[in-house]
């Protein structure tokens, strides 16, 4: 646990390299991540996925009916907030 108590350290700092990103996101998402301990961990994490998926979608041209794709927006934008594209 001291490796990755090291690894959500560096997180804070903005030192992380993607590899050890995607090894904390893995860590945080197992059975051993649910921790108690690590509950703020993942939810500023989740915080932080959710805000970039908001501007990946802010930066796209919406369609002309709005209304009739908003549920396809959302599903794009829970996509894009798990890791997915």
């Amino acid at each position: 646990m001291e490796r990755i108590d090291e690894m959500i350290e560096r997180y804070f700092e903005a030192t992380l390299s993607e590899e050890e990103e995607t090894a904390l996101k893995a860590f945080l998402v197992s059975p051993e991540g649910q921790a108690p301990e690590y509950d703020d961990v993942r939810a500023v994490m989740g915080y932080f996925a959710a805000g970039r998926s908001v501007e990946i979608l802010r930066s796209r041209p919406l369609p002309q009916n709005d209304r009739k794709h908003s549920p396809v927006i959302l599903r794009e934008a829970l996509s894009l907030s798990k890791g997915q594209s």
